[in-house]
């Protein structure tokens, strides 16, 4: 959402120059001349939103997506039925918006990314990040989240985010988050396919990652040219089943059947230049950033 008059901002529409946003996310955005930006946001259960600044600034935008800092194992929130009961858990339902700038980089995330990126999932403990405290489960939920959101943005800035700013691009987060999740994995995931009988031992030192769905949607800030997205055609039921692609033109990962893949070339280029979409289960990612 983009606002070119100043004044203050309400929670879920755009404010010209305000400052701050609910959830006490407070990214410090300065005043802006030109239109300013405001990244407005719904969430429910465990996904993850971080900004990635054009000087390579990381900013959680999304600090209080899960109840228990603690607990990787409950979403906090789902949208079908839970436990039995006929309606949604909407325990970690909350909306949150951010003013952001014009050229940073959004990237929204389910916890097989977000998760991997966690010190307690990294096999790490509260000494390590320099507080005295042997195991997680005695830290208050309140310091815990703070330790574990203060290490997951200097992670991203030293692991994910390119250190020249030129190369920061959806392309480079998106395939960076992703990557980093296959790495954690690595000795998680060849244990399981030596043993798949067996689970593997709930030690994070020795096994450190989890293994969950993993989408990354990254895309920059900024004005894009409409296009005629309503002129493609609608595809048959007896089509021929949709193969993974990566366009290059736009650097968006895509499924769609073979006799659409040139007419999206054609119009994907103005819609998606700066959209990167990366799933688990697509192709190998581009090795320019």
């Amino acid at each position: 959402v983009s606002s070119s008059g100043s004044g203050s901002g309400s929670s879920g529409s755009s404010g010209g120059g305000s400052r701050g946003g609910s959830g006490g996310n407070n990214p410090g955005t300065e005043l802006y001349d030109k239109p300013n930006w405001v990244f407005v946001s719904v969430s429910l259960g465990d996904c993850k939103a971080f900004r990635v600044s054009k000087n390579g600034l990381v900013f959680d935008l999304s600090e209080e997506s899960r109840n228990d800092p603690f607990d990787v194992t409950d979403p906090g929130g789902r949208l079908g039925v839970h436990a039995g009961e006929p309606k949604p858990d909407l325990r970690s339902l909350f909306a949150f918006w951010s003013p952001v700038d014009e050229g940073d980089v959004i990237s929204l995330m389910s916890d097989g990314i977000s998760d991997n990126l966690d010190p307690q999932i990294h096999g790490l403990m509260p000494a390590d990040l320099g507080v005295e405290c042997d195991s997680w489960s005695n830290l208050s939920r309140g310091l815990g989240s703070i330790l574990k959101s203060e290490y997951v943005k200097n992670y991203i800035t030293e692991k994910i985010v390119p250190t020249e700013p030129s190369f920061i691009t959806p392309n480079s987060i998106a395939h960076g988050l992703m990557n980093n999740a296959l790495s954690i994995t690595e000795n998680h995931r060849n244990y399981l396919s030596q043993n798949p009988s067996l689970k593997a031992p709930a030690d994070y030192s020795q096994f450190p990652g989890k293994l969950d769905h993993a989408s990354v949607v990254s895309f920059r800030v900024g004005q894009v040219s409409k296009a005629p997205i309503a002129s493609l055609p609608s595809v048959p039921r007896e089509a021929a089943a949709p193969r993974p692609f990566l366009d290059d033109s736009s650097s968006t990962l895509s499924s769609v059947p073979n006799d659409l893949i040139e007419k999206k070339r054609r119009i994907s280029f103005s819609v998606s230049s700066n959209v990167v979409l990366a799933n688990s289960g697509g192709s190998s990612p581009p090795s320019s950033p």
